[in-house]
C-alpha cells in the first residue's frame, strides 16, 4: 500500500536523524508491536526495512538516520507525498517473556534498555506502551549533537535515563555498554530484563553483561533484509531467517544468534 506523509521533523542538532509520520489509511487499527518493522519503498530507488518508532491507531512513525542514498531520498520527501509501505513484519519485544525455553516464568517489573545510536528509535515507545513496568535507559551516541528522543524519555515518570557519548561531550565518556555495566552495578543488579538495539558489537557486549549479571536478554538483531517475509534468505543467521524469526530474539535463541554474529 501507499501511505501519505502527514508530518516530518528533525530529531537532533546535527540534522542527521528525522522522523516521518504516516497516515495508516485503510489499515487503521493495524496492530504493530515495538521491535517489528516495515518495508519502506521509494519507487525507482529501493526498498528498505525500518523499525517503527511510534504507534497509534491512526498513524505510525519511523525514525531514520541519513547514512546513504535511500535514507537521503527519504529525508527529501515532503509532507503529503506518498511512499510504499509493507508490513508489519517479524517479532517484537515481549516484556512478559523472560527466563528460558524450559518455561521458567518471573514477573517483570524493572526493565533495563540499552540503545546505541539510531537503535533507540524502536525502544523509546516501550514506556509509553508498557505502563506497569519501570524502565531504565542507557542511551549512547558518538557525540552530544547526535542524541535524540531524550526529552521524550524524560517526560515519562517511570523512566530513568543515563547518557553516554564516545567523545565525552555529555554524560558518561565511552561506549554505552560501559555505561550499562556501571548502571547495573549502581542499582544492585535488580533488573528483571535487558532489552538491546544497536550495532552488532554492542549486542555482543550486552550479551556478556547479561551473562555476567544473570539477567535475561532480548536483542533486536541487525542483518541485511531484502524481502521481509522469509523467502530470499538474505538475512539468515544460521538456522534463523531474521525477518521472519526475528528481528527480536529472546531466551535461549539469543546465545545462538550472538555466537554467529
Amino acid at each position: 500500500m501507499f501511505a501519505k506523509i502527514i508530518a516530518k521533523r528533525t530529531e537532533n542538532e546535527n540534522k542527521t536523524i528525522a522522523t516521518l509520520k504516516f497516515d495508516k489509511g485503510i489499515n487503521q487499527g493495524l496492530k504493530i508491536k515495538p521491535g517489528q518493522f516495515l518495508m519502506v519503498w521509494i519507487p525507482g530507488i529501493n526498498e528498505k526495512p525500518f523499525s517503527v518508532s511510534k504507534i497509534s491507531d491512526n498513524y505510525c512513525e519511523v525514525t531514520i538516520a541519513k547514512v546513504g542514498n535511500f535514507t537521503e531520498a527519504l529525508f527529501n520527501k515532503n509532507i503529503n507525498e506518498c511512499i510504499g509501505i509493507r508490513g508489519p513484519f517479524g517479532n517484537g519485544f515481549d516484556v512478559n517473556n523472560i527466563g528460558n525455553d524450559s518455561g521458567k516464568i518471573k514477573e517483570i517489573k524493572e526493565i533495563f534498555v540499552i540503545a546505541g545510536g539510531v537503535g533507540l528509535a524502536p525502544l523509546a515507545q516501550l514506556p509509553e506502551i508498557y505502563k506497569s513496568q519501570n524502565f531504565t535507559f542507557a542511551v549512547g551516541s558518538k557525540t552530544k549533537n547526535e542524541l535524540f528522543f531524550i526529552e521524550r524519555l524524560k517526560s515519562d515518570k517511570n523512566t530513568k535515563i543515563f547518557i553516554s557519548t564516545d567523545d565525552g561531550s555529555t554524560g558518561f565518556k565511552g561506549f554505552v555498554t560501559g555505561l550499562a555495566e556501571e548502571t547495573i552495578k549502581n542499582t544492585n543488579y535488580k533488573f528483571d530484563l535487558i532489552i538491546v538495539c544497536g550495532r552488532r558489537e554492542m549486542l555482543k557486549a550486552s550479551g556478556k553483561i547479561s551473562k555476567k549479571y544473570n539477567i535475561p536478554l532480548q536483542i533486536s538483531a541487525d542483518s541485511f533484509m531484502k524481502c521481509g517475509i522469509g523467502i530470499c534468505g538474505s538475512c539468515a543467521i544460521g538456522k534463523f531467517i531474521v525477518c521472519k524469526d526475528g528481528p527480536v530474539f529472546m531466551n535461549d535463541d539469543v546465545d545462538y544468534v550472538l555466537n554467529l554474529m
